[in-house]
């Protein structure tokens, strides 16, 4: 069984609130793109079994750092997150 399906069982057993919990899901660079962006965030949301997650972590520097930014706005935009995360700093673009 995948992690985000084990997460989101996790999540509904433990309880705690939603509004208390701090989700954030990966987006993998084959998944940049308008449409495999937001297809992989309802995708994910899907298997958690959210509305929406609070961060979108990119696990790996996008070739062009302004697609990974319009890519954020477009899913924030949208409704599945809260606000951006990255693991990569400034620096390293």
């Amino acid at each position: 069984m995948e992690r985000e399906i084990l997460s989101g069982d996790a999540i509904r057993a433990s309880k705690i609130p939603r509004e208390e919990i701090f989700v954030t899901t990966k987006l993998w660079n084959s998944d940049h793109g308008y449409a495999s962006t937001l297809e992989a965030c309802d995708r994910s949301l899907k298997k958690l079994g959210l509305d929406y997650g609070e961060g979108r972590a990119f696990y790996f520097m996008c070739l062009y750092y302004a697609v990974a930014l319009t890519l954020l706005q477009v899913i924030i935009f949208s409704g599945f997150i809260l606000g951006p995360f990255s693991s990569f700093s400034e620096k390293e673009t």
